[in-house]
């Protein structure tokens, strides 16, 4: 009888006990994914109206998106369980870093402006569903 009491009494205590092995919904990150993703697309719609598609008239924007960027990635590093996160975060930096490059390195075309802006678009949006997955 002694046995099963304590049977009970381990089963309820575990029961009781709430751990996640997933880091709990955050909702600044939520709205800084999304943010990056509007001023992404914005950045690329801006460049492709514009006559002047040099880099200089719009490093200020590729700067604000890339801190950010860092923003979230140094976030994801101090929650528990966002090894994963951190990884989706960085494809997302590696990815714009790689755009801002060529757009500093020559003038894009409205071509290219559209697939990266798309590309973007791509790389950011499993991070935002990772995201609100989350309880």
């Amino acid at each position: 009888m002694k046995k099963y009491l304590l049977s009970l009494l381990f089963i309820t205590t575990l029961a009781g006990c709430n751990y996640s092995l997933v880091p709990q919904k955050s909702a600044q990150i939520n709205s800084t994914i999304v943010d990056v993703g509007n001023d992404t697309e914005d950045l690329y719609d801006a460049v492709i109206v514009s006559p002047d598609k040099s880099f200089s008239p719009y490093e200020n924007r590729y700067n604000s998106i890339d801190a950010k960027i860092d923003s979230i990635t140094n976030a994801d590093m101090l929650r528990p369980h966002s090894k994963n996160l951190v990884t989706q975060d960085n494809i997302i930096k590696k990815f714009f870093e790689k755009y801002k490059s060529d757009h500093r390195a020559r003038n894009l075309n409205n071509a290219e402006l559209t697939i990266y802006k798309l590309q973007m678009r791509r790389v950011i949006k499993p991070r935002l569903v990772s995201e609100s997955s989350f309880k």
